[in-house]
């Protein structure tokens, strides 16, 4: 970012913070209302739409600020009139941080329930980053520490959470995942099918396997995957009379491959085995139809656990990966419920195979998994607005 643009933002920032709590006290704080805020897409989705959807609206008034990504840019006029709508809310619903809700001067009036975005403990964030020495404290946002409930997906994972948002760890509840109901929900899942295999009928025809793997690199711009440690003709021929290969590249590599930074496989002497889904939106539907999963160090697992299907952890670079130190939370194979791949022949082995691996997936369940039952949407409801 241009030095010019970053001391712009820093200005208008501490301006915003300044004229809030200017304002505090020619603001009332309106009882029963609720606020979802998303930075990332223009409308509530993933836990804010579950929650948003399970209020009664005869008893609370719900608003909700979006916008498309971090990266779409508001007037300062914007932003004013946005913090004061923060500043008026009894309750303010996140996935992730919110520069608004850092900015704005907050009572104890107001309750800020942090869902985050996904289950699990993987990579650390906020002040956890501070703790293992990543980054000095400075450089992590005030606007964590704001939280007064967050919600996590196991009671052993608080602690984690705790430290993240440097926050008491009576203050994080194993409450579970909203989004992850769903997984659970049979006729969810049943409507799921039907809808994809009616946008793509070559799916009902023959098993899926979902090929996801994370993204390598260190920022946006230069975000990639290595396509080359992939044979996919040795997939082709081993595996299309019986399977479809199901692609989706992470969101960051597909955002290069759509500008061309990057250049993607040419998949087109493999079109009646290899169908790329990079821009569906949610990959928790095609975590659904799938019948077995190939990833690598993606956080996709903790949701995949769930439907209770193999996965293959494709790893060819993973002492390189794990040299450079990439803020795990636990050691790289307490994430492991599946076989392990490095090299093409054994990955086709364990495709063929597809061992469940049931102990370590129990494990894995327990330590991460343990309060995603199918209710927690209500539970959180409950706990918020009850409690």
């Amino acid at each position: 970012m241009n030095i010019i643009v970053k001391i712009k933002k820093v200005f208008l920032s501490k301006l915003l913070t300044g004229l809030s709590h200017l304002e505090r006290n020619h603001i009332t704080v309106k009882k029963d209302t609720v606020l979802f805020i998303s930075d990332s897409h223009d409308t509530l989705e993933g836990n804010l739409k579950c929650i948003a959807e399970q209020i009664d609206t005869s008893q609370y008034h719900v608003f909700q600020i979006t916008r498309t990504s971090r990266q779409k840019e508001r007037s300062f006029k914007e932003m004013h009139q946005l913090i004061r709508q923060v500043m008026s809310c009894s309750y303010i619903f996140l996935d992730d941080l919110s520069d608004l809700v850092t900015m704005a001067d907050l009572t104890n009036q107001q309750e800020v329930i942090q869902l985050w975005h996904g289950p699990g403990a993987f990579k650390r964030f906020g002040y956890s980053r501070v703790v293992s020495k990543e980054i000095p404290a400075y450089r992590i946002s005030k606007g964590y520490r704001k939280t007064t409930l967050a919600t996590v997906s196991s009671s052993s994972i608080r602690s984690d959470y705790a430290e993240a948002f440097h926050i008491e760890e009576d203050k994080v509840v194993a409450l579970g995942v909203p989004r992850c109901d769903a997984l659970l929900d049979d006729a969810h899942k049943v409507a799921v099918k039907e809808k994809l295999y009616c946008m793509y009928p070559q799916l009902k025809e023959k098993k899926i396997i979902l090929l996801a793997p994370t993204c390598r690199g260190e920022h946006l711009s230069n975000m990639y995957y290595d396509f080359s440690c992939i044979d996919f003709k040795q997939l082709y021929n081993a595996f299309k009379q019986d399977y479809i290969l199901v692609i989706k590249w992470h969101g960051f590599v597909q955002y290069n491959i759509q500008r061309g930074v990057l250049k993607a496989p040419d998949f087109s002497s493999y079109s009646d085995f290899i169908l790329d889904l990079s821009d569906y939106p949610d990959i928790n539907d095609l975590l659904i139809c799938t019948d077995l999963l190939i990833t690598d160090y993606s956080s996709t697992i903790f949701d995949y656990v769930l439907l209770n299907k193999p996965v293959i952890y494709y790893t060819p670079d993973l002492n390189d990966y794990l040299s450079h130190d990439r803020g795990f939370y636990y050691d790289f194979s307490q994430y492991v419920y599946g076989q392990v791949a490095k090299d093409m022949e054994t990955l086709i082995t364990c495709i063929k195979q597809a061992d469940l691996c049931e102990d370590k997936r129990a494990s894995f369940i327990h330590q991460f998994m343990e309060a995603c039952d199918g209710k927690s949407t209500q539970r959180i409801c409950d706990y918020v607005f009850k409690h």
